[in-house]
């Protein structure tokens, strides 16, 4: 067994305190309570970082998200989500908080990419869309 890591400090070393864990057994089989008893770093706290470490942590995984600003918030234009993102926000238990912040849009102007004229437009917030 090894020694508990420790640090230095002026007056000699300090064992640094280990974390104490017990994954709740719900069936696992033994490989996956080693897995659990594990930390999980993940390093970037974007939306895949995000989901990521929640997801491994409904789970019963420690996770530790790293993520270099110091706030989260907007980086830039909004994102689209599919179907297939709205299923996983159903799995996440994200669905109620998602819609209290998602904008739905009138419509979608394509745009030309070298000019920026208006192509054309869908409306999508109908029912037959």
């Amino acid at each position: 067994m090894r020694d508990p890591p420790c640090r230095l400090l002026a007056n000699g070393p300090e064992k640094i305190p280990q974390p104490r864990y017990t994954p709740q057994t719900n069936g696992l089989s033994e490989r996956d309570l080693y897995m659990t008893s594990m930390l999980i770093l993940i390093a970037g706290g974007g939306i895949a970082g995000v989901a990521a470490a929640l997801a491994l942590g409904q789970k019963g995984y420690q996770v530790r998200l790293l993520e270099q600003t110091s706030k989260f918030g907007e980086a830039g234009a909004g994102i689209q989500l599919g179907p297939n993102v709205i299923k996983m926000f159903k799995i996440l238990g994200l669905t109620e908080a998602k819609s209290d912040l998602a904008v739905f849009p009138d419509e979608l102007v394509m745009r030309d990419g070298a000019s920026g004229g208006e192509i054309t437009r869908i409306p999508v917030n109908i029912t037959a869309f």
